[in-house]
């Protein structure tokens, strides 16, 4: 098989694995996928999915990146709110799925790669300014990880009545302007 072909193959087949958990994320809780589960969906073999993954955590971690990306990028000046109304509705309209994710046991790998994609951002906008923030950036993400998420998993415990246009903005605005905060010469000039 050539390079390329091998390459695209690869790519089909981690598609199908990521395809294959997020079907199953909408079937049942995230703690009775089993990745024995995965596989027989995907139709490929254990050894084939350990090529592309770690573990089940791996994948959620990486069937997540894109929309918490989108989550992410409120903590930015220039975010485009759009996006993040995007993201918003789908939860709407998981929200079942988006609950379990939020509340239950992988709560923890939620925040994780929300604070790892802050995190990225927020490094850039220390380069940027060529300015250190007053905490750790790992702390500062974990703190607005913690945060976006607890008001998108308010809005959902309590029915999602607000309009996903105000949330958005406000996830925006707070996320914004904590993160110039951490930057003490940025405050005014960002």
């Amino acid at each position: 098989m050539a390079t390329g072909e091998a390459s695209r193959q690869s790519r089909k087949t981690r598609a199908a694995l990521l395809q294959a958990f997020n079907r199953l994320a909408v079937e049942r809780r995230y703690a009775d996928i089993r990745i024995a589960d995965i596989i027989r969906r995907a139709d490929v073999g254990r050894s084939t999915f350990y090529e592309h993954f770690r573990n089940k955590d791996d994948v959620l971690r990486q069937s997540l990146a894109g929309l918490l990306d989108i989550v992410a990028a409120g903590v930015e000046d220039e975010c485009d709110t759009t996006h993040l109304r995007f993201v918003l509705d789908h939860f709407r309209e998981n929200s079942a799925l988006a609950r379990g994710l939020i509340n239950g046991p992988s709560s923890p790998q939620v925040v994780a790669v929300l604070a790892g994609l802050i995190e990225q951002r927020l490094a850039a906008m220390q380069q940027t300014h060529a300015i250190a923030s007053f905490i750790p950036l790992d702390l500062a993400a974990a703190q607005l990880a913690g945060s976006q998420l607890g008001l998108i998993q308010a809005w959902l415990n309590r029915g999602a009545t607000a309009a996903t246009a105000a949330l958005a903005e406000a996830m925006h605005r707070c996320g914004a302007a904590s993160a110039r905060a951490l930057f003490p010469s940025t405050e005014a000039t960002v």
